[in-house]
């Protein structure tokens, strides 16, 4: 029998925490996502200035580990807005985003 995966993967972004002392510069992304058949490496991350884009990324494909530590580096605005991108191996594609802007200090 085959079978024919036209579901996206469910995405969710969890609450983004800015690091305390020595990791300051860092933010922690946490993403929670459900797909019965995953891609290899299904997870990308992008940020941006504004819920518009353009919409830079943080990493290229990676496993899906529900998290990820960013080291916000220069040029990288105060304001950003994080999208968390997955995929299906029958590439589906869904996101999730913040709604606020995280304000990274």
């Amino acid at each position: 029998m085959i079978s024919v995966d036209q579901s996206p993967p469910s995405v969710q972004l969890l609450p983004v925490q800015q690091g305390q002392g020595a990791a300051l510069n860092q933010l922690q992304i946490h993403w929670k996502v459900t797909d019965d058949n995953p891609a290899d490496k299904p997870i990308a991350l992008y940020y941006a200035a504004n819920q518009e884009g353009p919409w830079e990324p943080i990493n290229g494909w990676q496993d899906n580990l529900g998290s990820y530590n960013w080291t916000v580096g220069a040029g990288v605005p105060t304001k950003l807005y994080i999208r968390v991108v997955a995929r299906d191996a029958a590439g589906n594609v869904s996101r999730a985003e913040t709604d606020r802007p995280i304000i990274v200090d």
